[in-house]
Order: C-alpha cells, then structure tokens, then sequence
C-alpha cells in the first residue's frame, strides 16, 4: 500500500483512477488500515473524491448485509461520517445527506415497530417503514451523483426485508386471529394515525373562517379540560386546513425549557422552517442560531421578514398560523422570569401589525385567566374562544365500532348504547374503553366464554371497571384541579346521579354547621340557609355561582333544567372510589 502514488506524492493534479477501488479493497481486507488510508487520503491535494466515495461504498455494503428488520436499526451509524447540514455541505456531499435522512427515516419507523407490543401495531408500523423506503426508492431519480446511487441496491433490498417481515407477521396473526387494537390513550394521535382520528369539523370550519375573514384578524384561543384532544386536533391542521395556510405548531412545555428569549424565538422559527418543509413542500429560511442568542428581537424580524417574501408565490401570499399548544406553561415561566415577559410583547406585535400571521393559544384555561398579572387585554384584544368539547355522538360509535376498515368486533344489542352512557363521548375514555374492551375480548379467560368477538353487556361492565384503574391518573387529576371548594360540591354530587338544586348544595354545605337536613331528608321543604349559616361555611351564594360555572367550564358538571349533576358516569364512580377509598 505504501507504495501507491497517493501516499509518497503530496502534489497529484489529475484524478488516480480507480483510487476509491483500492481503498475499499484495503479497507475490507483490513479495516483499521483501510480507515487510516482513507482518512490520509480525505485530507490529500484534491483526491478527497476517493475517500468520500470509498466511505460511500463502503456503507452501502455493510447496509446491504443486514439480514433482518431489526439490523436496519443500525444503519444511521453506517453513514455517521456526513455532516448535518447540508446547506453548509460541499455539493457532492448533499445528495448522499439526503440518503441519510431517508435511512434515518426508515430507522426510526422500523424501530418503533420492532417496539410495538401488539401484533397489529407492529404490521402497521411495517407498512409505514416499507412505505418510506418506496419513498426512498423514488427519491433516486432526482439523485444525480454516482455515490448516493450506490444505495438504490440497499432500497431494493430493504423493500424486500421488510415485505418478507410483514407476509411473515400477517400469517401469524391469521393464525392467533386476534381482534387488532388500534386505539390511542393517553397521548396525542399523530398526523398519521388519522383513521382513528375525529376531525370535529365545526372547529375546522371556524378556525378556517376566522383566518380567511376578508375583515377582522382574531386571536383564537382554543381551551377545554385535558384529555380533551386539544393537541390531537392541533397536530391535524395541515391536513385538515387549505394549502394557503401553514399551521405551526409549537409546544411551549418543550419550547419554554429553552434559555432567554433568543432560545424561545429561535425554537418558534425552525418550528416554521420544519413544518412548511414537512407539510406544505415549501422552504423556508432556516433559522441561525446564533443571530437569536445576540439580538433576539431583532433574529426574528429579519427571520420573519424573509420568511413572509418566501411564502409569496405568484401574487398569492400564504398565511403563517401558530398554534401554541400548552399556553399555560409559558405564563408560569414567565412569572418566574420577567424577562421572558417580552415574548407576550412580540405575540401582542404579531396579532396587530403582522397581516399574515395568526395566532391560536390552546389550554386548558382561558386565555383571560392566564396572562400574566391578569392583563390579558393588554396583550390580546380581539380574542375569539374556542372551546373543546366531547366527541359528537356518531363519531364516538364510528370509534367503537369501525375505527378501521374491517374491523371485526361485533357489539350485542345495547352494547355500544352502554359504553356512550358511560363515557358521554369523552374522547380519552371512548379511546380507553375501545382499547381495554378488546383487550379483555383477546384475554385467554374471555375466550373460554365462547363467542370472544362480540362484546356483551357483560363485556362493557368489566371495561368499565379496568377503566376506573387504568384510568386513575385521569380522574386524579380531574379531583385535584377541582380545588377544595369544587371537591367539596362534588363529594355532594356523587351519590345524586339525578343532580341537585343550588338551594340543595347550599343547605347541604351549610348542614354541618347549622344543622340542617341534607337534601332528600326534608331540605326540599326546609328554609334556605341564612346569610350566618351561610358564613360560617365560608361559601356565599355568588361564589357557590362562581364554583359551579367553572366546574361546568372544565366539564366536570352539568346542569339540566334547575339541577346540576357530574356529567360522565364513569368520572362520578371514579370520584366515588376515590372518597371512599381515599386514593
């Protein structure tokens, strides 16, 4: 080897030819010498071709080794060498950087099916993967360097390794036959679990009207309960909304951990930057960092500057819309840090004296509740309120029901009828007694009961228990955000599943001290409380108003005619538990 020109001549003008040979040649017949050459070679007079395109062929070969789906996992590592970013690549470098980030692509899709814990979860992770490598397939015919084309035997054969798993996983769930369990608790559903997902297409159409209005440019807040979907319909605006309106989407309790201002506005930047290059195909100036660490205001003026131009296309001028998930943790942020204080400044800016930019705060609390030291309406003054409810009834049977095509659970009669009941649509617990129920119809013990593919009455009863102890975070939370005052009306309400009269509730928070009935032992008849009965619970008759309409906001109430009730039966037996379990 030492004798080959490249080593020993430190000025070679011309090309060696056949120089990439010879070093993977060295390299796969020793590989420690055949890296030390290639890095020699990598810093020569202009013979650093030969090392990239040696490092090139050598990493297609080790990747087109791989002999199962769960080898691909690797395969990132094998083209670690490249550099990040490619804007600040040399062009021959660009095209193979994009290789990476198909196989990256590919990687992570196949990792999260070899992770998957049921067998429907990981075919349809499989076909997701195998999808991105046709992709990736595809993507050669824009591909014009000889080194990125090494890799279409590696496409070739990756398609076939992961077809092979998936003919091999669907045989054997024909053979087990189990009812496959789509559902989702407990996490957003993402963009590409939209079979599963209720579009709410009210909300839709009047977030759209609101950002294509010829008059008028609201700040929407979008606010309701946790667990309610306010994430998940975020997550679906890209599809869900006209071409001419790119949503970005930002989560503040990520967004906040960064440091000062220029860490904040830099994170809202390349969330732009990403989502037009995922979701609308477009490109977007990509953001510097260190231009948001030394002028933060002004990093983003510039960047948002050059941001509306690019969005211009042909006399039609695309609309930027931010949508702030978890507003309420910036506001908590901010009260620590006043100088973060200067983010809802620039927010106020936007609303007002940037046409094309539109904001969406969502929550769980209104925005008036939140901003800091109750100014919202220095901040936000034309705010429009969106609140999140529960599902529409048929969307919530469509869940059940059908959540995907083919679905093979039947539901005897009732079935379904009972499980609406329980839940009132809650879109959490729909999902949750969609996901237990099938658990339980696979279980060894319920097959044994014969006819384990139709849900009976029976069926939805124990969902329904398993419920309340998977579900218990949910409910804990929903007690604890109640606060002492609400806990106090809700502990009245549990055992009334038919509600009771404001008149009723303050009789029976006065009883303890005044001794009063309580209601359904003569307090129908009895006088209301008096103002000194009243006093001493602590509990006057407008802030009894007060506590009731914030419990209906965060639907934990309802009332009905002149009566108030907890509205989901599953929330009052788990409130039920927790009194009398104290857990």
């Amino acid at each position: 080897m030492q004798w080959h020109p490249v080593f020993w001549d430190e000025v070679i003008w011309f090309p060696l030819f056949r120089l990439d040979t010879f070093l993977v040649k060295v390299a796969s017949q020793d590989p420690q010498k055949g890296q030390a050459a290639i890095a020699l070679v990598n810093r020569s007079f202009r013979q650093t071709w030969a090392a990239r395109a040696a490092l090139a062929e050598l990493s297609a070969r080790a990747t087109m080794r791989y002999e199962n789906v769960r080898q691909l996992l690797a395969a990132p590592q094998e083209l670690a060498w490249l550099p990040d970013d490619p804007e600040a690549a040399a062009r021959p470098l660009r095209d193979l950087i994009h290789v990476r980030r198909h196989i990256e692509t590919i990687a992570q899709e196949t990792e999260s099916a070899t992770a998957a814990t049921s067998d429907y979860n990981r075919l349809r992770r499989l076909n997701q993967a195998q999808a991105s490598v046709q992709l990736f397939r595809q993507s050669f015919a824009a591909l014009k360097s000889r080194d990125a084309r090494r890799f279409i035997p590696v496409a070739e054969h990756w398609d076939r390794l992961i077809g092979d798993e998936i003919a091999r996983l669907s045989a054997e769930r024909e053979i087990k036959a189990d009812i496959p369990n789509p559902y989702i608790t407990g996490i957003p559903i993402q963009p590409d679990e939209q079979i599963i997902f209720a579009p709410r297409p009210d909300l839709v159409r009047v977030v759209e009207n609101a950002i294509t209005a010829a008059h008028g440019k609201p700040t929407l807040a979008l606010y309701g309960p946790r667990r309610m979907g306010k994430t998940t319909f975020l997550l679906h605006l890209p599809r869900l909304l006209p071409d001419d309106i790119l949503p970005v989407f930002v989560d503040l309790q990520e967004a906040v951990q960064a440091s000062g201002l220029g860490g904040l506005y830099y994170n809202w930047a390349v969330a732009a930057w990403e989502a037009a290059r995922d979701h609308r195909r477009l490109s977007l100036p990509r953001p510097d960092l260190a231009a948001f660490s030394v002028e933060p205001s002004i990093a983003w003026r510039e960047w948002l500057n050059a941001a509306e131009t690019a969005l211009e296309d042909k006399g039609r001028q695309r609309k930027l819309f931010f949508t702030f998930d978890e507003f309420e943790r910036l506001v908590a942020i901010a009260e620590k840090n006043p100088a973060l204080e200067g983010a809802f400044d620039l927010l106020r800016h936007l609303s007002q004296h940037r046409p094309r930019v539109y904001l969406l705060f969502a929550g769980a609390y209104r925005l008036e509740e939140l901003a800091p030291g109750g100014r919202w309406h220095d901040y936000f003054i034309n705010i429009r309120g969106l609140q999140v409810s529960y599902l529409a009834e048929p969307d919530a049977r469509r869940l059940l029901t059908n959540p995907i095509p083919d679905f093979p659970l039947d539901y005897a009669p009732g079935a379904v009828d009972e499980i609406i009941r329980l839940t009132h649509c809650q879109p959490y617990l729909v999902q949750l007694a969609g996901s237990v129920l099938v658990d339980w119809l696979n279980s060894p013990t319920r097959r044994q009961q014969g006819d384990w593919k139709t849900a009976t009455l029976d069926d939805v009863a124990h969902t329904a228990q398993e419920i309340l102890h998977v579900g218990r975070p949910y409910f804990a939370n929903l007690w604890d955000n109640a606060g002492e005052t609400g806990r106090q009306i809700l502990a009245l309400l549990i055992p009334k599943p038919d509600g009771l009269t404001q008149q009723e509730l303050l009789t029976s928070l006065a009883a303890p001290v005044s001794g009063a009935s309580p209601p359904g032992q003569g307090s129908e008849q009895s006088h209301p409380p008096t103002p000194q009965q009243l006093a001493k619970t602590g509990l006057p008759a407008n802030k009894l108003q007060a506590e009731l309409a914030r419990l209906e906001q965060y639907k934990l109430i309802v009332q009905v005619e002149d009566r108030y009730k907890i509205q989901v039966h599953l929330t009052r037996q788990a409130f039920a538990r927790r009194v009398k379990t104290n857990y």
